[in-house]
């Protein structure tokens, strides 16, 4: 079964998106405020915080909410994630 983390979007109580887990290969901070999703056949998923935590504060977040969501039962394919800091993230893309 399909699982997506739930993340609020550019306000609080903003718009949220999903992000896809299926085929992910690696969580990594790239930077203070970013989180980079790699998954198998090379796309790319980016996570921009508005405020900057130090290395490696975003990435373990991200990877305890993909844990987390892996770990629910099938019935429950969207888990949502509080960013950390703020309860939201400035942008998600995905290329």
């Amino acid at each position: 079964m399909e699982k997506f983390l739930k993340i609020n979007v550019a306000s609080a109580g903003g718009p949220t998106q999903l992000v896809a887990l299926h085929d992910l290969k690696l969580v990594s901070q790239t930077s203070t405020t970013v989180v980079k999703l790699f998954y198998n056949g090379g796309r790319i998923t980016t996570i921009t915080w508005p405020n900057g935590e130090a290395f490696p504060a975003l990435q373990n977040s991200v990877q305890d909410a993909v844990k987390a969501a892996l770990a629910t039962g099938w019935t429950n394919v969207c888990y949502p994630y509080l960013a950390k800091k703020d309860g939201y993230v400035d942008s998600i893309t995905t290329a």
